[in-house]
């Protein structure tokens, strides 16, 4: 057996040969033409300068906006009771020491928070709580969670 390069050396002997009777004859020597399959290499050219990008925005999380403030809880013992008419929804926040606070509105959620809103408006009148700060959630990040094992 040969060595690679025994072979090597062998097949330019080959082409060496071929090239040199070609030359005695007078005609011109056979270049291999490029394989179809073989894709052309187009040399890098650098593009035109354009616009500058607008600049990139920094990452935020996910953003829930809420239309509440947020507040501190209701006292230990509240209760919320309601009914659904057929076009609104009627419930009254009881409180225990405070009374009830009862009102009508389109949605149990929107009905919960009004209720609850007299009931702090209540206190702020009767000087029980101070009045609270203007805290909105603007937006709360989701809690991400680990992959793998945990």
């Amino acid at each position: 057996m040969s060595t690679f390069k025994e072979r090597l050396a062998a097949i330019k002997a080959q082409k060496a040969l071929a090239e040199a009777e070609a030359e005695a004859e007078g005609r011109p020597i056979a270049k291999p033409e490029p394989r179809p399959d073989k894709k052309v290499r187009i040399p890098f050219q650098k593009k035109a300068p354009s616009a500058p990008a607008a600049p990139k925005k920094p990452w935020r999380p996910a953003v829930y906006f809420y239309k509440y403030k947020i507040k501190p809880r209701l006292p230990a013992g509240s209760s919320f009771s309601c009914s659904f008419d057929g076009e609104k929804w009627t419930g009254t926040l009881k409180i225990p020491g405070h009374g009830e606070f009862s009102g009508y509105q389109k949605g149990v959620t929107y009905l919960i928070h009004y209720c609850d809103d007299k009931y702090r408006e209540w206190l702020h009148k009767n000087g029980l709580a101070e009045k609270p700060k203007e805290m909105t959630a603007k937006f709360v990040a989701p809690v991400k969670k680990k992959r793998g094992n945990q």
